[in-house]
């Protein structure tokens, strides 16, 4: 996994990246969007529940390393719609968010919706937008606020290959303004319970 990180963070390591899925009514293949930073287009079936959990080991140039927690719970509301719920937390959690290009808030709440899939020439589209509610500050310095994000995702398949980009602005966890942030994952699909991936994401 390529990272691309413009902050003071001296290295990223990812110690382990895991995917659980609870597929509660569907019997269908299950389509993560992680361990990979990269949010595909896919929305998982009504009445499903999914649970996808990310593990990270950050090193910083001037801070204790941070270890990390993150993760995505999908509920599917509707045919085109999920309900999506993000928690991070460990051990440096605001470090973590604000200075690595992996953080994306402690609390988060927000919907992926299908805006156009299998057409015939055009790549299937989504958007994804949530916010943070600011519920788990850990000290009146680095409060949190209300920070939208909304990102567009398009992915496009050739038969074992798929390609998925993300475009979108996010607000800072902890401060004011915005960053704009970008990433594409290029997967294979070795085997029906194996897929591998290359990415790149920044912000």
């Amino acid at each position: 996994m390529l990272f691309c990180d413009q902050t003071i963070m001296k290295k990223t390591l990812i110690l382990l990246s895991c995917f659980f899925s609870l597929n509660v009514f569907s019997q269908e293949r299950i389509d993560s969007d992680r361990p990979d930073q990269t949010d595909g287009t896919h929305v998982i079936e009504p009445g499903s529940i999914q649970i996808e959990p990310d593990f990270y080991y950050n090193e910083f140039a001037e801070e204790d390393p941070a270890v990390i927690n993150s993760t995505l719970l999908r509920i599917g509301i509707l045919t085109r719609s999920e309900l999506r719920i993000i928690v991070e937390e460990g051990i440096q959690r605001d470090i973590f968010i604000s200075e690595s290009t992996q953080g994306i808030s402690p609390l988060s709440v927000g919907n992926k919706t299908t805006l156009l899939s299998n057409h015939k020439w055009l790549p299937d589209i989504s958007l994804l937008a949530s916010i943070q509610i600011p519920a788990t500050s850990k000290s009146e310095e680095n409060k949190m606020k209300w920070a939208p994000m909304a990102v567009i995702a398009f992915k496009r398949e050739l038969k074992k290959f798929e390609l998925d980009v993300n475009v979108g602005l996010k607000g800072n966890a902890f401060k004011d303004g915005y960053s704009w942030l970008g990433s594409n994952s290029f997967r294979y699909d070795f085997h029906e319970k194996f897929i591998g991936f290359v990415e790149y994401f920044g912000n």
